[in-house]
């Protein structure tokens, strides 16, 4: 059983360079291609990695610079979630499950098949990923917790990334990040509400109140999942029976 699942890895500079769009790039955002995937009859999903960038972060405390509030603050928060039994990459990946199913699809998980590092150093290699599936889906996680501006509140900040593939050409058909909680400021990423949003006012009331703002990140990757089951369209009019499309998404939607 692993232990520490999630890690305060992601580094100041990285979160500050998020916020001020220079530097950790996202997966450029790129539309469906309908007409490539109308004929999918199975996905494939390359297991889902547990986060790796749990923060808690005040910006009004120098954000620039390392500091121990913000670190202590991080990892006392990593540490909680690591002691819940319910872990975020399982929530991600059964939410999507269900979605596929009940549009009539046959997924199957790619057990300990992972994209490499290109050569470049700046992205996927799928090239040796094999399956027998129509489509390969990787979603992973990109920052996970809380952020509070200058002297505001607390809030969710939570982002994730996928990909579409052509599990034969190994192309993409469809790419694109979503925020859910605080709102991007990069127009390419997707911002995905959270229905009756908590704020905290402070990391201590955060902590205080951890398996209700724990749920909260939950419910928003769930919704993350949802939309993205919609955008990909794939096996469109079916939920196991011959249902037309709006009621399937309704469906999907309501779970």
């Amino acid at each position: 059983m692993n232990r520490m699942l999630y890690k305060t890895t992601l580094s100041l500079f990285c979160i500050v360079s998020t916020l001020m769009l220079v530097g950790c790039a996202f997966p450029p955002k790129l539309p469906l291609d309908q007409t490539a995937v109308k004929n999918v009859k199975k996905v494939a999903l390359i297991p889902i990695r547990e986060s790796q960038s749990i923060t808690v972060m005040d910006s009004s405390i120098g954000p620039l610079f390392p500091n121990s509030w913000n670190i202590r603050d991080s990892e006392a928060y990593a540490a909680a979630i690591n002691a819940q039994n319910v872990k975020m990459a399982d929530t991600l990946r059964d939410t999507l499950l269900v979605g596929f199913q009940k549009k009539g699809l046959d997924v199957v998980v790619l057990t300990d098949q992972y994209p490499k590092w290109s050569a470049d150093g700046k992205s996927y290699d799928y090239s040796d990923i094999k399956t027998d599936a129509d489509v390969i889906l990787q979603v992973w996680f990109g920052y996970t917790g809380y952020f509070s501006g200058a002297f505001k509140d607390y809030q969710p900040w939570l982002m994730v990334h996928s990909v579409l593939l052509d599990a034969h050409t190994k192309m993409a058909l469809y790419r694109q990040s979503f925020s859910a909680g605080m709102k991007p400021i990069v127009d390419s990423i997707e911002f995905i509400p959270i229905e009756g949003q908590i704020k905290y006012i402070s990391s201590n009331q955060l902590m205080l109140r951890f398996k209700e703002s724990f749920d909260q990140l939950l419910q928003g990757h769930q919704a993350i999942a949802r939309q993205l089951m919609l955008e990909l369209k794939l096996g469109a009019g079916v939920c196991g029976t011959d249902v037309p499309q709006g009621s399937c998404n309704e469906q999907i939607t309501s779970n």
